[in-house]
């Protein structure tokens, strides 16, 4: 990818360490597009310092 289009679409050309969110993002599409819902909780109930954990549910087929 060249510098520019990293630019037009919102990235840096700093390393983060971390993602852009575009995966959690694709992840939504996909779950809502089969019906699903997605939500973010607590890894650890009550301690949100600890991390988040991603939930989803999708539809039987």
């Amino acid at each position: 990818m060249q510098h520019h289009d990293r630019e037009s679409i919102g990235m840096t050309s700093k390393k983060r360490g971390v993602g852009e969110g575009l995966g959690l993002y694709l992840v939504q599409i996909l779950v809502e597009r089969y019906g699903g819902k997605i939500w973010v909780e607590d890894r650890v109930p009550g301690h949100p310092e600890e991390g988040a954990a991603f939930r989803f549910t999708l539809k039987k087929a």
